[in-house]
This record gives C-alpha cells, structure tokens and sequence, in this order.
C-alpha cells in the first residue's frame, strides 16, 4: 500500500513540475489561418500561394516583435512577394517582411495572434524553405514581453516547407 501511494505522489509531482514549464515564443510561417498547414506539396512551378505570419507569446505576452522572412532552396527559385495584408490590431509597424520589420500591437497579446498575411508568386526547381529570423543587427529573434519595462524574450521560429521531404517530416 505505502509503495502504491509513493508511486500516486511521485507521479503528481512529476505531472505538476511538466505542466509548470513556462511557454516561449514561437513565431510560424503557415499556409492557413487556422495554422493546421505548413507544409506544400505539388506544383512550383508558377504557383501564387498565400503565406501566415503567426506569433505565440510567451507566458509573459507580447506586444511588439521583431523579425524578417528568409528562404532557403537547394535548386533554382525565385519568390515574387504580392500583396500584403497588416493584421488590424497592429499599431506600429516598421520596415518590411524580407528586409526586416519591427510591428506593435495596440494591446497586450497572450494567445496565437497573426501579423502579417502575405501572397507570393514562386517557381523553383527544388524544395523551399521560408521561416522567421533575427534582424542582422540583432542577437536573437525577439518578442517585447508585457511586463513592466517591455523586456525581451527569445523567441524561435518554425518553418514553412515547400516540396520539401526533410523540411516537412524531418
């Protein structure tokens, strides 16, 4: 009996001190506004397709981030940037998607929020990666927390795969 209620406790204890780890920021690329895609597979060449930027905050929230899209191809490939849509809630915003931009929020944000929804035009021979990463003069992708002060948080970014196998299920 003493070995069953050790094993009850000892297995409380470890489930509580799992569901304690705080949340860090993630910043995704996907395919969908209901974020259930990022990943493609079919026809590149001379495709339009319509890419999400998402952010999840942290346990300390966000309201301002910071970042740029990059891409990654092993073969040819060229990525036309179309239109671009600003998600309403956004109050500031500075710069642009594939050379950097800084964006804030008018309130405090603690759940999945989008940024950004953004149409290109793609052709390329290969598979093609795009993600979020840290402005140049930066040392790390970063989200501006809500607590007192708006200090600083890594964040770590997912990536959207185009007919790409090791991207996708790697």
């Amino acid at each position: 009996m003493k070995t069953v209620l050790l094993l009850a406790v000892v297995i409380l204890i470890s489930s509580n001190a799992y569901s304690s780890d705080p949340q860090v920021g993630l910043m995704g690329i996907y395919l969908d506004e209901g974020r259930n895609n990022n990943c493609y597979w079919g026809n590149t060449q001379y495709v339009q397709m319509e890419m999400w930027i998402w952010c999840r905050p942290g346990d300390n929230g966000m309201i301002c981030t910071e970042f740029k899209l990059s891409r990654y191809s092993y073969g040819d490939y060229f990525v036309i940037p179309m239109y671009e849509f600003t998600n309403p809630a956004i109050s500031y915003e500075s710069g642009s998607l594939w050379d950097g931009v800084s964006v804030c929020f008018c309130d405090c944000q603690y759940d999945w929020v989008w940024t950004h929804r953004h149409s290109i035009f793609l052709w390329a021979t290969s598979g093609v990666s795009i993600w979020a990463e840290k402005l140049p003069d930066s040392d790390m992708l970063r989200f501006k927390t809500c607590q007192p002060g708006y200090p600083e948080e890594q964040a770590y970014s997912s990536y959207l795969c185009i007919n790409d196998g090791w991207c996708c299920y790697g």
